[in-house]
């Protein structure tokens, strides 16, 4: 757990800045913890930049990467660290968010060309790949935990009471009388 500041523009955390609309009252505010002043608690998954969870009103918020290319298309911070490799070999030193996205959509896209591959590129893709889809995998047990719990099993339907006993009751002669299937029978179109 790291603890940040809420800025006019959002939480930077490893130079992404991470913003919600829950954090309207809270930029600039005091935290509720004692003895940080203005930083309030932060967690997140080192594997995966794209977003960071905040304590607000007694629960953990989630705080999405201001320019997030693409929420479907999960990225590890070994590649927005590349990305930003790539942009100070540029000539950029301190690139801006979205220098920085568009720097990681061109990765993905240069990673994914198999005329580019050389046996660096390709251990890259593979670790990248085996992080993404570790992402996607927690992402989705994320999602399973969220749902609400099914309702409650009854054994007996509630009762009516507007039902007499009187329409409980059944007339077993009205009821059609079926035959009682035998395995052991054949039984075709003639037979029947």
């Amino acid at each position: 757990m790291e603890y940040r500041t809420i800025h006019p523009e959002g939480v930077q955390l490893d130079y992404l800045i991470y913003d919600d609309p829950i954090l309207g009252t809270y930029r600039r505010a005091i935290s509720p913890v004692p003895g940080k002043g203005r930083k309030w608690p932060i967690r997140y998954n080192p594997g995966d930049p794209s977003r960071v969870f905040i304590f607000l009103e007694g629960a953990w918020q989630v705080l999405f990467w201001t320019h997030l290319p693409d929420p479907a298309i999960p990225f590890t911070a070994r590649m927005v660290e590349e990305a930003r490799k790539l942009l100070r070999d540029g000539g950029l030193r301190e690139p801006s968010q979205q220098e920085i996205a568009e720097a990681l959509v061109d990765l993905q896209r240069r990673m994914d060309a198999p005329e580019s591959a050389t046996a660096r590129t390709r251990r890259e893709l593979v670790r990248a790949r085996e992080d993404a889809r570790a992402i996607k995998r927690d992402q989705a047990r994320a999602r399973f935990g969220e749902q609400e719990e099914p309702p409650a099993l009854t054994l007996v339907p509630p009762a009516d009471e507007e039902k007499t006993a009187e329409d409980a009751v059944v007339d077993l002669s009205e009821l059609e009388e079926f035959e009682i299937w035998d395995p052991g029978t054949t039984r075709g179109p003639d037979r029947a």
